[in-house]
């Protein structure tokens, strides 16, 4: 009987067991995870640009994100920190590295995480309303608005400039290390410069805010590619600060053609690409893939290599390819005209011209005399300036440094 008895008790002690094993299982896969099981994890500086060019560049809407107040970081069960505890498949986190530390937004000095992969920054203060955007249940990161004035505090205000024309725009760079480093374009903006200058103005007395808020005098709204954005604000650039000193600009304004009364078949509305404010001049910009020359190329060969059947497809794509250029080719004409008719003149910039400061400096001597010889504004003194050697020099500098940042953004 003892021995019976002893025998129900051991096997009792295993079905508890079980259970209790059941329920622990059940429970942990009820919770939501990030890697490990980390929960109130912010990210901020380069890890939430990071996180915030991927998540733009899979099509996700930032201003949709719902935004909640910064918390305090621990892990399920009190455990230690580990490296797990950051890597997440859902939203691919980079793997931290003590070359590449994540950066986290932390409450107070108690909350820092002590790891070497891990840097933790502590904002003892109250943020204001917005500043944290919730990603998922265990995780969050800050606002654009936030994120652009804390790279205020780590990068030059040309780099800043640039990002703030990125995050204001309808375009975003890879994460660096993703998509061979190509832009994403024509997607929702993170936000806007009327939304940062207000963000700003609420962090009176704030270090750095000030340097935020001469580097927002130069971005613009509405940025469509990296190339836009570079010219808007070399445009807008003083000459202390290397750049052409035209003031400031507007990027893609509805400019309206027609009522829809006549001219039917034109387009009722033109978006020259960069307008000034100084005079209605402008330019349009035209990358390398603006007429697809290369894709047609391509299908040439093709046609030359196909027979039977195949060559019939390849010339029938052939003939749609033609059309499709001569079309754009055709409406570039129209635009033209079009915004020239409501006293608009807009050139057009390549991307030679960028690559060749001379070839610049040109297009902008060309524009300034527009304006003094057909809308009678005294440009004398900016024809001058183009001709100094010393800001000649700094300018081309600035433009092919601009332009190598934009292939690798690795610095931010």
């Amino acid at each position: 009987m003892a021995l019976r008895a002893s025998v129900y008790r051991h096997w009792l002690q295993v079905g508890l067991h079980s259970i209790w094993v059941y329920i622990d299982f059940a429970i942990s896969w009820s919770i939501p995870k990030m890697g490990g099981g980390s929960m109130g994890v912010t990210l901020s500086f380069d890890s939430a640009l990071w996180v915030t060019r991927l998540l733009r560049c899979e099509g996700h809407s930032i201003l949709e994100m719902n935004t909640e107040d910064l918390k305090r970081p621990s892990t399920w069960e009190g455990k230690r920190w580990s490296l797990k505890e950051f890597t997440s498949e859902k939203w691919k986190w980079q793997t931290p590295s003590i070359q590449n530390p994540l950066k986290v937004l932390v409450p107070s000095h108690a909350d820092r995480i002590r790891m070497e992969t891990v840097e933790s920054r502590i904002c003892a203060r109250k943020l204001p309303s917005g500043s944290i955007i919730w990603l998922d249940e265990v995780s969050s990161m800050v606002s654009p608005e936030l994120l652009f004035y804390q790279m205020s505090t780590v990068l030059p205000i040309h780099l800043l400039v640039i990002l703030g024309h990125e995050l204001c725009g309808h375009f975003s760079l890879a994460p660096s290390g993703l998509g061979g480093n190509k832009a994403s374009m024509i997607i929702p903006s993170a936000t806007s410069v009327e939304r940062i200058k207000s963000y700003l103005d609420s962090l009176c007395g704030s270090r750095g805010a000030k340097h935020a808020r001469l580097a927002l005098c130069y971005v613009a709204n509405s940025a469509l590619s990296y190339p836009e954005a570079l010219l808007s604000a070399v445009c807008s650039f003083p000459c202390e600060l290397h750049g052409y000193g035209l003031g400031s600009v507007t990027l893609n304004e509805r400019v309206i053609i027609s009522d829809g009364t006549r001219m039917s078949l034109r387009k009722q509305n033109r978006y020259p690409d960069l307008m000034f404010s100084f005079a209605p001049v402008g330019i349009n910009y035209e990358g390398e893939g603006h007429l697809d020359l290369r894709g047609l190329m391509e299908i040439v060969r093709l046609t030359q290599r196909a027979e039977g059947d195949e060559a019939k497809v390849a010339e029938a794509a052939l003939s749609e390819k033609i059309t499709d250029i001569r079309t754009k080719y055709v409406d570039d004409i129209q635009r033209d005209r079009d915004l020239i008719a409501r006293g608009r003149v807009v050139l057009r910039a390549t991307k030679e011209d960028l690559a060749d400061g001379e070839s610049l400096d040109m297009l902008i001597q060309q524009i300034l005399e527009i304006a003094q010889s057909v809308f009678g504004i005294d440009t004398k003194k900016q024809i001058e300036m183009l001709d100094d050697t010393d800001s000649r020099r700094d300018r081309h500098q600035l433009i092919h440094s601009l332009l190598q940042f934009g292939t690798n953004p690795s610095s931010f």
